[in-house]
């Protein structure tokens, strides 16, 4: 029994291979952030073919779901949803929040979402959309290498996967994922005159 997991909000994206006692066979780092729809099959592909692994011998897939930017977060949803499809493997989804848990990880948290704005979490619950500037000191985050403006703050990034992985549930499998984004996609809509 073969799993993959499939991280794409980390920089650089992540991409492992455990097996059912949560032993990690292989992993694998790139510089995937912002090129996800130019990568990420190529790499899983690339992956999988070096550890003779085909998608058939897979038990499941575990994909970072939330909270992503618009395009990577679609993308690797629609990747994971492909293969799933297409080889029969069920899903699961993990979000920032289960990453951080299964870190034991303090609070606070947060991810960037854009140069300005994070998403951060004070508690265990929701995770508020604040202004970097506004940020508390001594904070966990999934991206990295961070390039803050602000010296004030200490960023510590906690991307233990391997800890992640160790600690995994996998409970409830799915056969589709739902693209899940830190706020909504800005995307307009043409006027056609009317």
């Amino acid at each position: 029994m073969y799993y993959l997991f499939i991280n794409t909000l980390s920089e650089p994206s992540y991409l492992a291979l455990f097996d059912e006692k949560r032993n990690i066979i292989d992993s694998q780092n790139w510089p995937g952030k912002q090129k996800e729809f130019d990568t990420l099959s190529e790499k899983i592909d690339e992956f999988l073919s070096k550890n003779s692994i085909h998608y058939k011998q897979l038990s499941g897939i575990v994909v970072m779901v939330w909270p992503g930017g618009f395009t990577g977060t679609r993308v690797t949803t629609l990747v994971a949803n492909s293969l799933a499809y297409s080889f029969g493997v069920p899903l699961f989804a993990l979000t920032v929040w289960d990453f951080f848990a299964y870190q034991d990880a303090p609070l606070p948290w947060m991810i960037a979402i854009t140069r300005k704005e994070v998403l951060l979490w004070q508690d265990q619950k929701n995770p508020v959309l604040s202004q970097m500037s506004d940020l508390p000191e001594g904070i966990y985050s999934t991206l990295a290498p961070i390039d803050f403006d602000s010296p004030k703050h200490t960023i510590q990034t906690r991307d233990d996967h391997a800890r992640v992985i160790a600690n995994l549930a996998l409970k409830n499998p799915q056969n589709k994922i739902q693209p899940l984004y830190a706020k909504d996609p800005n995307i307009t809509l043409k006027s056609n005159g009317s």
